[in-house]
């Protein structure tokens, strides 16, 4: 179901740029899947981190639906969210840059302090999501 969403999402975002008159180089799409893949990487990361705590606490198990919550504010551009406090600022625009980079690169708008910023997150957030995963295995124990 996802690719079929995806695959509308590119041929809405080609029939609107058809429609604007905006013109796409190669490097401009090079860089748009790649931030795209950036994006993904920090999206798993989020939830790689949310999900590991349910090793610790199983009784968590609406966790996935918060996360599917949390996920729809990746809709919203990031420049409407920083306006808000910071607990919301540092928890959603992670989620909000992961769309809104890549398509300020397509769209050739000056998008290097995002790009940048979504990188800078990506790096970090995949490296903690990895080291709370090594630190959670060490102390998993199986029922079986």
């Amino acid at each position: 179901a996802n690719l079929i969403r995806a695959a509308v999402g590119l041929i809405l975002i080609i029939f609107w740029m058809n429609l604007k008159h905006y013109t796409v180089t190669p490097f401009q799409v090079v860089l748009f899947s790649f931030y795209i893949g950036v994006g993904v990487v920090t999206l798993y990361s989020i939830w790689l981190i949310f999900i590991t705590a349910v090793i610790w606490y199983p009784n968590l198990s609406n966790m996935v639906e918060l996360l599917y919550t949390i996920n729809g504010f990746a809709r919203y551009p990031a420049e409407m969210i920083r306006n808000s406090g910071k607990i919301v600022l540092y928890l959603f625009i992670p989620l909000s840059l992961s769309i809104s980079a890549p398509m300020k690169v397509l769209l050739h708008k000056n998008a290097w302090e995002d790009v940048g910023l979504l990188s800078f997150v990506c790096i970090l957030l995949f490296y903690v999501s990895h080291k709370f995963w090594q630190h959670s295995l060490k102390y998993y124990t199986s029922a079986s």
